[in-house]
């Protein structure tokens, strides 16, 4: 490592190595780094078939090489929660995007799925497109990974047709898609169109239930699945929008922030600040 160059640098090179690893019928995704002292951070990809887990590879983030095993460094639980403060706080004032941050006293689980963004103003109608944007997105997030009825390959670089098609699915109407007609309009292309047996699940906010919307949406990630948010009139960080979440990062601190694709460009938000919302997971099924 040069003088000044920071160890995630080599975070597309490593991923490269991995993807090369497993070929093209299987992905890679999610990401968690590892620490064993100054000179051996690590990093752990989960590797995927069809949206499931079904391996990890582990590489030495300086040396760029693949690992049989991880050796964690082991300080006492006290030294390493004071630690692990210490550095979150210094960490968190210097540097801004939440998958960049590693603590040396700490193992940061956060996860970030491949998704594309589609852009809404592509689609048939720019105002309303919203909604039907985000369903492509994980229409299409799953057609490459195995459910390949969901969409034309020709279609997959700017999803333009998929979203055109949405917008019947949905029942996108000139003020946009109810988050119940998202739902089950992406059951409708998923399973009578396309011959699968997706699921789905809406869940309205509860601000007392803050901390258990987070644990939804956590665990949806971590399983693999992008989901859909919904924002109603005047709610934030957006209003009256339908977006795609594809991440999360959680500090040793506590803060929390979501990862989402608007507008054919990605986002990170915080997410003690978010207003009202409705989750909209999407469950895969053959």
């Amino acid at each position: 490592m040069g003088a000044g160059k920071a160890p995630t640098d080599n975070i597309d090179m490593i991923k490269e190595m991995a993807k090369k690893k497993v070929g093209s019928d299987k992905h890679i995704d999610g990401i968690k780094y590892l620490y064993g002292g100054p000179m051996n951070l690590g990093v752990q990809i989960d590797i995927l078939d069809k949206g499931k887990v079904i391996g990890k590879s582990i590489y030495h983030l300086q040396g760029q090489f693949e690992m049989d095993q991880f050796s964690d460094l082991k300080i006492s639980v006290e030294n390493k929660k004071k630690a692990k403060e210490k550095w979150a706080g210094f960490l968190e004032s210097k540097i801004t995007k939440p998958q960049s941050v590693i603590s040396p006293m700490d193992v940061y689980t956060n996860k970030d799925l491949s998704v594309r963004s589609y852009n809404q103003a592509y689609s048939q109608n720019n105002n309303t497109g919203c909604g039907p944007a985000a369903a492509a997105n994980i229409l299409n997030y799953w057609d490459e990974r195995g459910y390949t009825n969901l969409q034309s390959d020709n279609d997959r670089t700017n999803g333009i047709n998929l979203m055109n098609h949405m917008f019947g699915d949905l029942q996108t109407s000139i003020i946009g898609t109810d988050p119940s007609a998202w739902a089950q309009g992406m059951k409708t292309h998923a399973n009578s169109h396309s011959g699968y047996r997706f699921t789905t699940q809406n869940y309205t906010y509860d601000a007392s239930l803050g901390s258990t919307f987070w644990g939804y949406m956590v665990n949806q990630i971590n399983a693999g699945h992008p989901f859909g948010m919904f924002f109603p009139l005047n709610s934030k960080p957006y209003s009256w929008h339908i977006v795609t979440c594809r991440g999360y990062y959680q500090s040793s601190t506590g803060s929390k922030s979501y990862h989402v694709n608007t507008w054919g460009s990605d986002a990170w938000q915080d997410y003690d600040s978010i207003g009202n919302h409705t989750l909209m997971f999407v469950i895969p099924g053959s």
